[in-house]
């Protein structure tokens, strides 16, 4: 029988040898009959499997203790008056029969039915029928290590009971992580702790097991965070029956390392990232998809790509810290540009480069309804790939959050910054810090700040590469550059057509959104940056009082 023990040997204690044939979620089999400690236990939680005797006791048990709940409810007067009377009557004769025999120390009934019910409790779930006044006393002598797991999923919905189970075996734990549920925080991490001590066995049979235990409390499981994870893990059929799975972040690595490791086994291997796509193309429920140090290749990630073209559910991926190139790169923006709802796309810390980027930026050209934020940090993308990337987001009238630290973007990048600043007044935050030759030579300087109702047209003015004394006058004016165009943004701008982008025709004015910049290791001149954040600064504040009236008018109206 699977139990929720929470002291060693417990269930999921990942430190048991694999040479066991245990996979690590429970102590090996023990006991009449070689059970398996894993193995699920038909009939418990019905009176009708026990004794008549043992039912009768357990079922006066609990009768009693309503019984004396109920008869709680009797006026205080009345009780008053008894108490009264019967104290009155026994002082008379408490002096004669004092010295006759020992006080006695008779248990109380509720006491004896309490007990009764934590002592069979294993047989006989019945938590949830308890009066509340003595619920804290049956939890406080429960025995976990006697309780199956699956029959508590089934029986037990009372939180004070999976809070005591939570707080024995996790010293933290957050249940506002996990829906303020605390049967949801003890399911949720103990299968986690499963999936991640899992070893498959020769005969299949610790496989078998693992699924027994998801079964089980598949209908409370809505997010996994699983730090550790072999690739041979089929995690379609072992996760494939969550009906409510939403959250899922995976990490197929180790977190301890013997001298006798095979680095080939580390990894997202392409077994593994079959079942992963399958999982993720037959998923209806997934929104987050987080696959982080994972090493996934280029190949894994063209079946993850497929995977991810056929689901219609993932709203956020995260693909950061992980090996993929340029062909990698490639897949997803054919994904990207096929998905119906994705709008947040990570890719940082890969080894993506020109090819990459070109091929992400020609695909938002095509089709880019949904992006909201895009996230390609830490990748060698290059000026002239950078530069190409920033203008393809000029449309996208969705992106909100653009982020390119340190990806060697130069001079080129910077013009495409600065239009794209100056045309998508949909964007809110850029990140292009640790770009130390952004503004280092400029390649456009924006003519003074006109309001777009009157198609004022941009004045491009290449410099050559500056040296010595020179270098500081052409940062100095690249960084003006880019102040002119965020000056220009205070003004309201009109979208191109997508159809004629020369078109001269008025389009609908809208305000810039704009209200963060990071500069950091640019090169910018502390005066412009500090002018920057006034600009922004001022924009921001204006947004939060437009939000406060917002709420405020909604909040009216609801009165």
């Amino acid at each position: 029988m699977s139990t929720l023990s929470s002291g060693a040997g417990a269930f999921g204690d990942p430190g048991l040898s694999r040479v066991s044939g245990t996979m690590g979620l429970g102590t090996p089999a023990t006991g009449s009959g070689g059970a398996s400690p894993l193995a699920p236990s038909f009939g418990l939680g019905t009176p009708e499997a026990f004794s008549g005797a043992k039912s009768s006791q357990i079922g006066s048990s609990l009768t009693s203790l309503q019984s004396l709940s109920a008869s709680q409810g009797l006026g205080q007067q009345q009780q008053q008056q008894q108490q009264q009377s019967q104290a009155g009557k026994s002082g008379q004769v408490s002096g004669s029969l004092a010295h006759l025999a020992p006080r006695l120390n008779i248990p109380r009934l509720d006491a004896l039915a309490c007990r009764a019910l934590a002592a069979e409790y294993h047989h006989y779930p019945a938590l949830d029928e308890i009066p509340p006044e003595y619920l804290d006393n049956v939890i406080a002598m429960l025995d976990p290590s006697k309780i199956d797991f699956a029959v508590a999923c089934q029986h037990i919905r009372t939180e004070k009971f999976w809070k005591r189970l939570a707080v024995e075996r996790w010293p933290i734990v957050d249940p506002k992580q996990h829906g303020n549920s605390w049967k949801r925080l003890f399911v949720e991490r103990h299968l986690s702790e499963l999936i991640e001590s899992y070893y498959p066995s020769k005969d299949n049979t610790n496989f078998t097991q693992l699924l027994e235990q998801v079964e089980a409390g598949k209908h409370f499981v809505h997010t996994l965070q699983i730090k550790q994870l072999l690739s041979n893990l089929d995690l379609a059929k072992a996760l494939g029956g969550l009906p409510h799975l939403t959250r899922l972040e995976l990490r197929y690595t180790t977190r301890s390392l013997g001298m006798d490791y095979d680095p080939s086994l580390f990894g997202l291997q392409l077994p593994g990232a079959m079942s992963l796509a399958r999982l993720i193309a037959h998923s209806t429920t997934l929104t987050h998809l987080t696959i982080r140090e994972s090493r996934i290749s280029d190949e894994a990630c063209h079946i993850i790509a497929r995977g991810l073209a056929d689901n219609d559910t993932i709203t956020h991926i995260d693909l950061s810290h992980n090996k993929i190139g340029d062909l990698g790169a490639a897949y997803l923006a054919r994904a990207f540009a096929v998905h119906p709802v994705l709008t947040n796309a990570n890719l940082s810390n890969n080894s993506i480069s020109a090819g990459g980027a070109r091929a992400i930026a020609a695909a938002l050209r095509l089709r880019s309804e949904s992006l909201e934020e895009l996230n390609l940090s830490l990748n060698l993308i290059g000026d002239a790939a950078g530069a190409e990337l920033l203008e393809s987001l000029v449309g996208c009238t969705s992106l909100t959050k653009l982020r390119l630290s340190g990806c060697a973007l130069g001079t080129e990048s910077a013009r495409g910054l600065a239009l794209l600043i100056q045309r998508n007044p949909y964007v809110e935050e850029i990140d292009v810090s640790c770009n130390d030759d952004l503004l280092k030579a400029p390649a456009v300087a924006l003519g003074n700040p006109q309001p777009s109702s009157s198609a004022a047209t941009s004045t491009v003015t290449s410099l050559s590469n500056p040296t010595g004394a020179n270098a500081v006058a052409a940062a100095h004016q690249a960084s003006q550059a880019l102040l002119t165009a965020i000056m220009a943004t205070e003004h309201h701008s009109s979208l191109p057509n997508p159809e004629n982008p020369e078109a001269k025709e008025s389009q609908p004015q809208i305000p810039h959104r704009l209200v963060l910049l990071d500069l950091r290791r640019t090169k910018v001149t502390d005066k412009v940056a500090q002018q920057i954040e006034e600009i922004l600064g001022q924009r921001r504040a204006k947004v939060k009082q437009s939000l406060r009236k917002a709420f405020q008018a909604g909040w009216d109206s609801c009165e």
